[in-house]
């Protein structure tokens, strides 16, 4: 069977692998650019403000270590994006479903009355308004 694969290049080889491996033949395009909001990134020298820092995506996770982001309370919505925050020394803890409402549902009485920071991408899910102070769209 084909598939065809549209995403970021920064992201294309490691899921044309992945379904190679499971026996698909694979088009891989291209076909996303992923391009930072220079608006969101200046925003990102308050995040000491913060008591908690989420991490909604692998891609807001190579724009703080390409910047130099350091914090003690970071929280990582999955594997990967909590590999490339270890890349640049960030530890975060991940809850144990990769979603926004395992977030809310597993941190939500650690994240109630602090001041809680979501970094994420203009179409990320809302659900993290729940428990966020601020969203900082990278």
């Amino acid at each position: 069977m084909r598939v065809a694969i549209l995403r970021p290049r920064e992201y294309i080889e490691e899921t044309r692998k992945l379904f190679r491996e499971m026996g698909f033949e694979v088009v891989a395009v291209p076909f996303i650019r992923i391009v930072p909001n220079e608006e969101g990134i200046k925003r990102l020298k308050t995040l000491n403000e913060y008591d908690y820092v989420i991490v909604t995506s692998q891609t807001s996770a190579r724009i703080l270590v390409e910047r130099g982001f350091r914090h003690g309370n970071v929280i990582a919505i999955g594997r990967k994006t909590a590999e490339i925050l270890k890349s640049g020394g960030i530890r975060a803890i991940i809850p144990k479903k990769f979603d926004s409402r395992s977030i809310c549902e597993e941190f939500g009485e650690i994240l109630r009355g602090k001041r809680v920071a979501v970094i994420r991408s203009d179409k990320g899910d809302p659900e993290l308004r729940r428990v966020a102070s601020d969203e900082i769209v990278v």
